[in-house]
């Protein structure tokens, strides 16, 4: 449901969870979009089929070496 489907004291309500009821600095706006942009590279490297443990790719162990 988009916001314009909303009541208004819904709207206001779902505005003011996210902290958009009020006007954002640009520094404020600046930051959500870095935190938004780093979030999206992070879910795009779990639905990577590249995506390797930051220590590199999992060596398999035989139970024998331990």
């Amino acid at each position: 449901m988009n916001l314009s489907m909303m009541n208004s004291a819904r709207r206001r309500a779902v505005l003011r969870d996210y902290r958009l009821d009020h006007p954002l600095s640009e520094e404020e706006l600046v930051e959500r979009l870095i935190d938004t942009e780093l979030r999206l590279r992070r879910l795009e490297a779990l639905a990577s089929a590249k995506n390797h443990p930051i220590n590199g790719p999992r060596r398999h162990h035989s139970c024998e070496a331990i």
